[in-house]
């Protein structure tokens, strides 16, 4: 790759020439200036013209007389394109601009640039430019990232232990010749690794069908043999020993949609069982469900009918049973607010129909009275005979006669005043007796019954409690068994 020619500035060549004026003297380089912009080197720049980026991770140094060798580095979350570039001496000088129309590099914000250039320089000599300490490392290559390594030595390739060192060919050639042989594999070890089949390998070998042997079940062999018996045997779990009975772990409960227990299972029933009967499910278990003092039993655990099984984080709780429940609520019940009212009523007709009644003997005796106070006042006589005049006065209009006078010829006197006053009287004593009183029938009727308003108010009402002593969802029986 053609190296990038620089354009050194005039104020960079002054930094350069020594004290003599007759050569040159070592710079420091200490930054590399960046810019998107597409710019014309000239020597009398002494800025970057768009300059958006100053590294100072740069290392580099000369590797010809006209030649260094500059790698930077950006690490940040920047994104930006390179079209120039500028090398700043550790006074801040402006040493040389470099410039193209193209994007020399570009940088996204997830990525780290690494930019490594050759740079050229027409008139002064390269190897006067040195870096100071703003060197960086690589990042080392790994499996899964990219990055530099440093080459295995041929012991470190023989021992076949560094992960961090990269093998070249002629250390991969000498390790596989140590192992193998000079020119390895072979040409018949090479026919042996391409072979397809046994047979083709028999074939290669020489061996054709000497090494073919039939020591399958009936065939009078026993060399498959274990134990005097063919593998098929062990196909059966019965048939083996030192083994759990099932192939659940002693003390695990399973669900099971049968009628009866599998093999190696018992229901969780709550029942007490021997311990050397079970070891495997007491070890397992123990007396966390209960056992008899002398220590010979343990129960199992007891899952009661419409109950199920609980998840806990708590050792301590592990056996322990819980009551049914279900989360704190409450039920809102309400009547509708009906405003102020009254309630109509009504008797159903009974037909034409009377009462009786009847009043309490009261023994003999006798009532006494008066009449009101009637002032001074006269009495219409009636019958007198016409042609006569009365001293006190008298209806002279003609009304019927006495005697069964009927010619209506008559008047009707007056008697004399009496004055002001009342009359008292008593009754004579009628023995015991009482009195019947009689109601006149009403007729077909009914009665209005009117219900007093109340205003506006509501009700109380009483929600009847439901459901049973347990908590279920709806579901399907089946059997909880614990393994043994």
């Amino acid at each position: 790759m053609t190296g990038l020619r620089f354009t050194v500035t005039r104020r960079g060549r002054e930094a350069i020439v020594n004290a003599e004026q007759n050569g040159t003297a070592p710079v420091l380089a200490h930054s590399l200036g960046l810019t998107a912009e597409v710019i014309e080197p000239d020597r009398e720049m002494q800025t970057l013209p768009g300059e958006h980026t100053r590294l100072l991770s740069i290392k580099g140094g000369a590797t010809a007389r006209d030649t260094i060798h500059v790698t930077a580095r950006d690490a940040t979350d920047a994104t930006y394109s390179v079209r120039g570039m500028g090398l700043f001496l550790a006074d801040g000088t402006l040493l040389a601009v470099y410039g193209q129309p193209s994007v020399l590099a570009e940088k996204s914000t997830q990525a780290v640039l690494l930019l490594a250039a050759d740079l050229q320089f027409a008139d002064i000599a390269a190897t006067d430019i040195t870096f100071g300490d703003t060197n960086f490392d690589l990042n080392i290559g790994t499996e899964d990232k990219a990055g530099a390594l440093e080459l295995a030595t041929p012991a470190e390739t023989a021992g076949g232990l560094d992960a961090t060192r990269a093998i070249h060919p002629k250390a991969l050639r000498a390790l596989l010749d140590g192992r193998f042989g000079a020119g390895a594999p072979s040409a018949f070890a090479k026919k042996l690794i391409a072979a397809a089949t046994d047979q083709a390998i028999r074939e290669l070998l020489g061996l054709k069908n000497a090494a073919l042997k039939d020591e399958g079940d009936g065939n009078g062999l026993d060399a498959d043999l274990l134990d005097g018996k063919h593998g098929s045997h062990y196909l059966a779990w019965e048939n083996l020993t030192g083994v759990p009975a099932s192939t659940y772990m002693p003390g695990q409960v399973i669900t099971f949609a049968g009628i009866a227990p599998p093999q190696g299972t018992l229901i969780c029933d709550g029942s007490e069982l021997l311990r050397k009967a079970y070891p495997r499910l007491f070890a397992a278990i123990g007396t966390t469900y209960g056992g008899n003092a002398e220590g010979t039993t343990f129960k199992l655990p007891k899952v009661d009918e419409d109950s199920g099984i609980i998840h806990t984080a708590n050792p301590a709780k592990v056996g322990q049973t819980s009551d049914g429940a279900v989360m704190s609520h409450s039920h809102d019940a309400s009547a509708s607010a009906a405003g102020g009212h009254a309630h109509s009523a009504s008797a159903g007709a009974v037909g034409d129909h009377a009462h009786g009644a009847w009043t309490d003997h009261q023994g003999v005796h006798g009532h006494t009275g008066g009449t009101g106070w009637q002032g001074d006042h006269q009495h219409l006589t009636a019958f007198a005979e016409t042609g006569a005049q009365y001293p006190w006065g008298a209806d002279y209009a003609r009304h019927m006669g006495s005697g069964g006078n009927i010619d209506y010829d008559n008047p009707w006197p007056y008697t004399s005043p009496a004055g002001g006053h009342s009359h008292a009287y008593t009754t004579d004593g009628a023995g015991n007796h009482g009195h019947n009183v009689g109601m006149n029938a009403a007729g077909g009727h009914s009665h209005a019954v009117s219900v007093a308003a109340v205003g506006d108010h509501t009700h109380i009402i009483s929600v009847t409690a439901t459901g049973s002593t347990r908590n279920l969802p709806a579901g399907i029986r089946m059997l909880f068994c614990i393994a043994y």
